[in-house]
């Protein structure tokens, strides 16, 4: 549980990182970095790519879960997955990527991956919040 430790003052209640701050402007320093990052709505996450995986889309059913077909008599496909499994010091991530981007990923590899929050929401679902990846940039000379 964050500490949300409160202190009283004549002009208003302060946390207890803004009562740091008083007393270190390194702590302080920090804290407004981290705003001005949120702000921004980018993210940045290194990691070690460990596999990739392709899951070929499955036939589209309709509501009677009967398969559907195009007017040339071929099968209706939803679109294949595209997916890397990475490690990093935050622990494992399976990261949703495009076609493209599967194919210049290199397994063992080190990448930073640059990316934005977005929201989602499904089809009569919560909206919630998604990292989306837009770019990934190899880290040469690591070693792990």
């Amino acid at each position: 549980m964050a500490n949300t430790t409160k202190r009283e003052t004549p002009d208003a209640t302060v946390t207890h990182a803004q009562f740091a701050g008083e007393h270190n402007p390194q702590i302080l320093k920090a804290i407004e970095a981290m705003e001005e990052l949120k702000s921004t709505n980018k993210i940045n996450r290194a990691f070690k790519v460990k596999s990739k995986e392709l899951k070929k889309g499955n036939q589209k059913l309709d509501e009677n879960k009967n398969p559907l077909f195009n007017q040339d008599g071929t099968p209706q496909m939803w679109p294949d997955r595209f997916t890397i499994q990475t490690t990093s010091e935050d622990g494992k991530i399976d990261i949703k990527v495009t076609e493209e981007q599967f194919e210049s990923i290199e397994v063992g590899k080190w990448y930073i991956a640059v990316g934005h929050v977005e929201i989602y929401t499904p089809y009569e679902g919560m909206p919630r919040e998604v990292i989306k990846y837009d770019e990934f940039q190899q880290l040469f000379g690591v070693q792990a």
